[in-house]
């Protein structure tokens, strides 16, 4: 069966007529706290249908996020710090998205071609090369990045 959502916030989704299980509600609100780390899943059914879910753990605040819908060919700009400009480029497709504290970061998004692309937080692993100003014409920042792959 198929479940149809509607976003009615930022942080809830409400079933349509088709309706989904109270299994399925309760499921959400019996799930354990925030961890800390994001996680992500990619399932693959047998009919060829692809799964993907994640969840955003961002710190224990609100991340204020929205669903945000991109067109192909926008013009995009990367903000760095220091109130400089980063890259400029124009999108080749156009994408769903999950904004993070501002419109224009998405953490997590779906282009029409169907690539999805995803900015997951794992304290103490990895880190981000220093901001150079003189090379602004070649930075992006973190956040703009799935942006910019979709």
């Amino acid at each position: 069966m198929t479940r149809r959502y509607r976003v009615e916030d930022s942080t809830k989704a409400q079933p349509d007529a088709a309706g989904a299980s109270g299994a399925a509600r309760g499921a959400t609100r019996s799930a354990p706290p925030a961890m800390g780390a994001c996680t992500g899943i990619s399932l693959a059914t047998t009919q060829g249908e692809h799964i993907h879910a994640r969840t955003i753990e961002w710190g224990n605040f609100d991340l204020n996020s929205r669903l945000i819908i991109s067109p192909r060919g926008h013009r995009y700009t990367s903000s760095l710090p220091m109130e400089k400009q980063g890259i400029h480029w124009r999108g080749t497709y156009g994408f769903v998205g999950i904004s993070v504290s501002q419109d224009n970061f998405i953490g997590e998004g779906m282009n029409e071609a169907g690539l999805n692309a995803g900015l997951f937080y794992f304290k103490g692993y990895g880190s981000l090369a220093p901001f150079d100003p003189d090379d602004v014409a070649n930075s992006i920042i973190d956040m703009d990045l799935v942006r910019w792959m979709l």
